[in-house]
């Protein structure tokens, strides 16, 4: 439970990049058709998230979005290394959702996806 007048729920990073003072900042990776729909919300409808970044393989499609939402347009890997990136939200195809969460994780990003996390049971287990 957040204290009293907490100005936005906070996102510790275990990289300790969030200082408890800011939104939790994201990062979506992936810049399908519903990347638009996560970007418009998370660049004007919420106080407590924002989206600060955004990937996609399609380099100019990922340059495109930044520059419509006023974010940054990095590459996945620098999305990992950012230490301002406190999440990443996981818009890829299925396939590759394993993999996704799996570098996210190992890079201290907090993740969210809508769909599991691997089309295989055996990578559900890992």
């Amino acid at each position: 439970m957040l204290p009293p007048n907490t100005p936005y729920r906070t996102c510790p990073s275990s990289k300790g990049a969030n200082d408890g003072n800011h939104p939790i900042r994201a990062a979506i990776i992936g810049g399908g058709a519903i990347s638009d729909a996560y970007l418009t919300n998370l660049t004007s409808r919420f106080k407590g998230i924002t989206a600060i970044a955004c990937t996609d393989l399609d380099e100019p499609k990922s340059r495109a979005q930044a520059e419509r939402y006023g974010i940054r347009a990095l590459s996945v890997e620098q999305v990992f290394e950012d230490p301002t990136v406190d999440m990443v939200a996981n818009l890829t195809p299925p396939a590759a959702h394993a993999t996704v969460i799996r570098q996210a994780l190992e890079h201290g990003k907090h993740v969210f996806s809508e769909y599991s996390p691997s089309l295989s049971q055996t990578l559900q287990s890992d």
